[in-house]
């Protein structure tokens, strides 16, 4: 983990907005346009017309091929609470650095889920095998008959694939959460299991690089069917495979901050939680601490079969 200190944050100026004009008549509609909400009207990309500003053209959208929409299916998120969410937050280490800036961190994700119906735990400096009892246990809880999903929220030194523990000793990511799989936690299976880690997955740090762009238990299924065991789960991770994540002393880590702020303000709208993630990725993205050139990208990695929207 790469920390910044007091470093402040540069975030890029936001582009001209297009100004809007009528379609010409015999307009013809490029490729790669833009279905805006409103009933019936569709853009076409904004055009430089040299004077400052980008030129968007409107046109009816019965002029445009429809192309059919898929229907996602949404999980049941019906019961209050909507499950358990715990929190492991390992500050300090017997052998690396204190993480400091995280327990502003842990205090944004306890609002988070708290505010989006779950039971929130935390539990704090925990050795490697203790992060394993302790989510082996949370596996084995009666409650998640009657949930509709779980979150756990992992915040530590890592590397790839291992979370460090406080001793400074390695678990395996899929040893923290093989517990969870639907052959393993049947109360679970068919229900949405969320992972989100901040740690780095290696010491990479990743450049930045100028683009040039436009711009019950054992409970029966209500349907006989099989899933497999890895089906279900979704993982925010805070970096890509490899590299490093960043944290403020004071701001506390890029992806958490971001990650709150998004789902904060979009939750409510029905956003659904892969959606949500695009926007934290190009957030993410955007941060540059001054006077330095490394980047962040966070990585959600998913094997959802429909849409999570928090209701």
């Amino acid at each position: 983990m790469f920390t910044l200190g007091q470093s402040d944050i540069i975030t890029p100026s936001a582009p001209p907005m297009p100004s809007v004009h009528p379609a010409p008549n015999n307009f013809i509609p490029p490729n790669g346009s833009v279905i805006y909400p409103q009933p019936g009207i569709t853009a076409g990309p904004p055009v430089d017309n040299a004077d400052g500003y980008l030129d968007a053209y409107y046109y009816p959208m019965s002029d445009i091929p429809q192309v059919p929409y898929p229907v996602i299916p949404v999980y049941n998120m019906n019961q209050n609470p909507h499950g358990l969410c715990v929190i492991i937050t390992n500050y300090h280490f017997a052998e690396h650095s204190d993480r400091k800036g995280s327990e502003i961190d842990l205090q944004r994700l306890l609002h988070l889920f708290a505010h989006l119906g779950y039971d929130v735990e935390h539990k704090k400096d925990l050795g490697s095998q203790q992060m394993k009892g302790y989510l082996d246990d949370i596996a084995d809880r009666v409650e998640h008959s009657n949930a509709d999903s779980f979150v756990c929220c992992i915040l530590s030194h890592g590397d790839e694939d291992h979370i460090f523990g406080s001793d400074s000793q390695v678990v395996g990511i899929d040893d923290l959460v093989t517990p969870f799989k639907g052959s393993k936690c049947h109360d679970l299976a068919g229900k949405p299991k969320l992972f989100f880690i901040q740690s780095c997955r290696g010491g990479i740090e990743d450049e930045s690089v100028e683009i040039f762009e436009s711009d019950g238990r054992h409970r029966q299924p209500q349907h006989q069917h099989t899933l497999p065991s890895e089906a279900d789960f979704f993982f925010g991770f805070a970096t890509t495979r490899g590299c490093s994540s960043y944290r403020s002393q004071k701001q506390g880590s890029w992806y958490i901050s971001n990650l709150y702020e998004v789902m904060m303000e979009y939750s409510r709208y029905g956003i659904d939680l892969l959606t949500m993630h695009t926007i934290v990725n190009q957030r993410v993205c955007e941060m540059t601490a001054t006077g330095q050139t490394y980047k962040q990208c966070s990585a959600p990695v998913s094997t959802l079969r429909k849409r999570v929207v928090f209701t």
